[in-house]
């Protein structure tokens, strides 16, 4: 997380990687949001295997591990059909 110099509230970023984890490219464009007096977080999804590993290429391959449903390309369970408001549209 990166804060503005001036504080006081302020808008604030979320900065979500890509499939690399936060590496340093990342973590100056939250810099630089902060610098331009936005509040900027930008957690790290590869934070509960060790973190970003230093290159892309592996943060790719670790990005893999966090499919936490076997056999899914999901981290997140799907809401039901009927109970996900979206399907009540029509």
């Amino acid at each position: 997380m990166a804060r503005p110099v001036s504080g006081g509230t302020k808008p604030a970023v979320l900065l979500v990687h890509e499939n690399r984890g936060l590496n340093p490219y990342i973590e100056d464009v939250v810099r630089r949001l902060a610098a331009a007096d936005f509040l900027a977080l930008g957690p790290d999804a590869l934070t509960p295997l060790g973190g970003y590993p230093g290159n892309d290429d592996e943060g790719r391959e670790m990005q893999r591990q966090l499919d936490w449903v076997p056999g899914s390309r999901s981290t997140a369970p799907s809401l039901p059909p009927r109970t996900c408001p979206a399907s009540r549209r029509r």
